[in-house]
């Protein structure tokens, strides 16, 4: 027979409160939440990283080609504000979900 052990953790008040909202809409407590996030990140051990450089990689090979794309059928000067517009928007939405998982950008 396994004993359960009780971890603390510290966590900021727009984490815990995106934790509390999220185990809500899965009808789960915040401890059962935590503990299947917990488990299944311990299943796929590190797949998540892979996925996200598998996924970055796929952003910016997409994005080139937009661009070359939009250089072609827009002219460069369009294309060009339209590719600073999208990066301030980009940035603005970057800053501020580091600032919602309590990162300071």
């Amino acid at each position: 027979m396994t004993r359960e052990l009780r971890l603390t953790v510290r966590l900021s008040p727009s984490t815990i409160t995106r934790i509390k909202q999220r185990a809500q809409e899965l009808g789960l407590s915040s401890a059962e939440y935590l503990r299947a996030l917990a488990e299944t990140d311990l299943k796929i051990g590190g797949h998540a990283d892979v996925l996200a450089r598998m996924t970055t990689e796929t952003v910016l090979v997409s994005g080139m080609m937009l661009r070359e794309w939009l250089t072609f059928a827009m002219g460069q000067d369009h294309a060009k504000s339209l590719e600073d517009w999208a990066s301030g928007r980009a940035s603005g939405l970057i800053q501020q979900e580091l600032r919602d998982w309590g990162v300071d950008p």
